[in-house]
């Protein structure tokens, strides 16, 4: 175990490629394009729509489709 008297060698420590948990992102510049998908459950799947990425934050996305503007974020208030 690194750390413990008497540990040495050129093997130990440092970084371990492909260890621990992978990290989930969904990665869009400005500008993008997206394909905007949605279906009433049990009801409707609506036609796909293009969206452009107008800003992007930590905790904000801004879409336009067409005339509408459509603003995601995280709530202010934690649950």
């Amino acid at each position: 175990m690194p750390g413990k008297k008497g540990m040495k060698g050129e093997s130990l420590g440092g970084v371990r490629p492909n260890a621990g948990r992978k990290a989930n992102r969904f990665i869009v510049e400005r500008g993008e394009t997206v394909v905007f998908e949605r279906e009433t459950i049990g009801v409707e799947i609506h036609k796909p729509q293009l969206w452009r990425v107008l800003s992007v934050s930590y905790d904000e996305i801004e879409f336009q489709c067409g005339n509408d503007i459509f603003v995601i974020r995280k709530p202010d208030i934690e649950e």
